[in-house]
């Protein structure tokens, strides 16, 4: 918490709040808000969630006082997207803090050639009832809000940036009441200026403020597209966008091309923000080029240069994707030199690997949650693989030798393959320790080592795994990886898996 809203918290709670009385208003008769007009509350409003006694409704014919009346709910509304400012606003909220007093406001103007959002909060409870009616809730927006307009004032001066449809009033009626002993409303903006916190209390006038967000914007262009070609599939990696719009990214839409880029197809995947994918069911000895671009909640942004020509072939190495499934970091999985093991696209003893860079990027049995046995499935799905490489270590290990592990390669017509792995002769530690240091050399082999002495050097291992002639004429669906080990003795770390 920051200082200043540690000192607005204060201020608020020992303070006595000056008393202003609201003005009464007359009324010939009282009707609901469902009398008045046809109401819709929406199920959500994209790019911001709601809590408590706030709900999300189509921008409605009015806010006038008396018309739009509601006993339990605020009314919360989109009014306009991406307007840019012709002339500044005068506002009255532009920092984080609590808001409850007229000399707590933090006023500046909302300069010309902003790019906003704007959005309504009303609550005009039914009639004028002798109890004050109370609500409370929170409003969470994916992009910061740049200022809140409370004053009847300045409302009405900003109301060119309300919803074309709905009519706003032309005279007194609506405000926030600032100085209330009896009755107080207050709002709260956060530290990252992105929640609206709302304590309002209601029987005549109507409370009412507008809330400006920075509008999003579409994503600039991904860049550093490469394609890895492999057995009916081209594996891709590529860096984040320079700006994200000033909106979370949810996605990236992949596309392809077998024409040299004269016609594009959109590549089906379930929606990732992983800067990795594998696009299968290729056509081998046909050549292909890539192209991605980031998605946020204003839509597809600006696709990245085209890849290089790739062209996938029977017999080549693919490096799977292990990030859907990853949940460790291997530079941070352990004691010793681990930061410098590495990660991105590697080669060890001549065959092409994986590590994704950044975050969680291997798996790691003492991270998966449940009883035993714990058990890691890659899909591969790729015809006629021969061989199989892995990059398997362990973390502690066993002092000797004992099977705490075992693999299974699993084929689409009934193959079924495992082979157990065993402390010591299969896998090993992957920091150098008093126990669990040796490997067979031959269908496993030492492939990167880091660091130096007991305790702190590390190495990544790399395991052969020939599968029977059944496999050739099958589809390779999956692998298996379980782990019956227990922290303290063994569990496995999965950092790599490439079929040929």
């Amino acid at each position: 918490m920051n200082v200043l809203l540690q000192k607005l918290l204060a201020i608020v709670a020992e303070r006595p709040l000056i008393s202003r009385q609201r003005g009464p208003r007359h009324r010939p008769h009282s009707c609901s808000f469902d009398t008045l007009e046809s109401r819709r509350v929406l199920a959500s409003v994209p790019g911001v969630s709601l809590t408590g006694q706030i709900q999300a409704i189509d921008p409605p014919a009015t806010v006038e006082v008396n018309k739009l009346e509601d006993n339990s709910f605020a009314k919360f509304f989109v009014e306009r997207t991406n307007v840019k400012l012709t002339a500044p606003i005068s506002t009255d909220i532009s920092k984080p803090g609590i808001y409850s007093q007229a000399w707590s406001l933090t006023p500046a103007p909302l300069p010309t050639g902003s790019v906003i959002n704007s959005y309504y909060l009303h609550f005009d409870v039914v009639g004028e009832p002798a109890t004050y009616r109370h609500v409370t809730g929170t409003i969470t927006f994916a992009q910061p809000v740049l200022r809140i307009i409370l004053g009847t004032g300045k409302q009405k001066a900003s109301d060119y940036l309300g919803a074309p449809s709905t009519k706003y009033p032309v005279s007194a009626g609506r405000n926030f009441d600032y100085n209330d002993a009896a009755y107080p409303d207050s709002v709260t903006l956060s530290l990252d200026s992105k929640t609206v916190t709302i304590d309002l209390q209601n029987a005549s006038a109507s409370d009412d403020m507008r809330i400006i967000t920075v509008a999003p914007a579409l994503a600039t262009a991904p860049s550093k597209l490469v394609g890895v070609a492999g057995n009916g599939r081209v594996n891709l990696n590529w860096s984040a966008p320079a700006s994200d719009g000033n909106a979370t990214i949810t996605d990236y839409l992949i596309q392809s091309s077998a024409d040299l880029g004269r016609t594009w197809t959109s590549v089906g995947h379930v929606a990732s923000t992983r800067q990795t994918a594998a696009v299968s069911g290729l056509q081998n000895d046909k050549t292909y080029c890539f192209r991605v671009a980031a998605v946020n909640v204003a839509g597809a942004g600006a696709f990245s240069p085209v890849s290089a020509l790739v062209t996938p072939r029977k017999g080549l190495e693919t490096a799977i994707d292990l990030a859907p499934s990853a949940n460790a970091r291997l530079q941070a999985i352990g004691a010793g030199a681990v930061g410098q093991l590495p990660e991105g696209d590697l080669r060890f003893g001549g065959v092409a690997f994986r590590i994704p860079v950044g975050g969680a990027n291997v798996w790691s049995g003492a991270s998966a949650v449940g009883p035993n046995p714990r058990v890691l499935e890659i899909p591969v799905n790729a015809f006629g693989v021969t061989k199989v490489n892995t990059l398997i270590n362990t973390l502690w290990g066993e002092a000797g030798r004992g099977t705490s592990a075992s693999i299974t390669f699993i084929g689409s017509a009934g193959a079924r393959y495992t082979v157990n792995l065993d402390g010591n002769v299969h896998i090993r530690s992957y920091l150098l320790g008093s126990f669990t240091n040796s490997i067979n050399g031959t269908s496993t082999r030492g492939v990167f080592t880091a660091g130096a002495g007991q305790g702190n050097q590390v190495r990544l291992d790399m395991q052969l795994f020939t599968l029977p002639r059944a496999f050739a004429g099958q589809t390779l669906t999956s692998i298996q990886i379980t782990d019956t080990g227990a922290t303290g003795s063994q569990r496995v770390i999965v950092s790599g898996v490439t079929v040929t």
